[in-house]
């Protein structure tokens, strides 16, 4: 998801005392997985997405670079409109 490696890069720039003001301003409800990472989480709470978007880049990197790569598995999301196919 975009919206994934876009939150992670932005709070990665951060000047550190920045970021870490905004992670410690508030307690984050993590992704326990990347079937977690929704339009729906997005659209009801977007700070929290933020967030958990970041820590989740954090902890599970390998992830990110397979969203980086477009290898990540398929997201099946009530939110999306048009069914997202597998490869293969």
């Amino acid at each position: 998801m975009d919206e994934l490696i876009a939150c992670t890069v932005q709070l990665d720039l951060m000047d550190p005392q920045t970021r870490d003001s905004i992670l410690n301003c508030t307690d984050v409800r993590k992704f326990s997985t990347c079937r977690d990472v929704t339009l729906c989480a997005y659209w009801f709470d977007p700070d929290n997405f933020i967030l958990a978007c970041y820590y989740y880049s954090k902890e599970h990197p390998g992830m990110f670079m397979r969203f980086l790569n477009q290898t990540n598995p398929k997201i099946k999301d009530a939110c999306l409109l048009i069914e997202q196919k597998s490869d293969g």
